[in-house]
């Protein structure tokens, strides 16, 4: 339950900070924040899974995409960043 505590700090500081920024930087933080929200959805997923249906030894499960979907989107987010900001 921790991690679902972490997840939701995380996520707000990230919304906090793609609201403060404007332009091109804006949509990078737009980006990590639903990389964090898609993280914290997986989290969710598993806890359910776990906790609830008591479901320990799944080896591919729902959850999987989330995380997925999460890698995708920070390293899209750093390859945006990276692109977008070349001196």
């Amino acid at each position: 339950m921790s991690t679902l505590l972490i997840d939701i700090i995380a996520c707000s500081y990230l919304l906090y900070f793609s609201n403060m920024k404007e332009g091109l930087s804006r949509l990078f933080w737009i980006i990590l924040s639903v990389g964090a929200l898609s993280y914290f959805i997986g989290d969710i997923v598993v806890a359910y899974q776990r906790l609830i249906v008591k479901d320990f030894y799944t080896f591919v499960d729902p959850s999987d995409f989330f995380y997925l979907l999460f890698l995708v989107t920070f390293a899209f987010a750093f390859l945006y960043e990276i692109i977008y900001n070349r001196d």
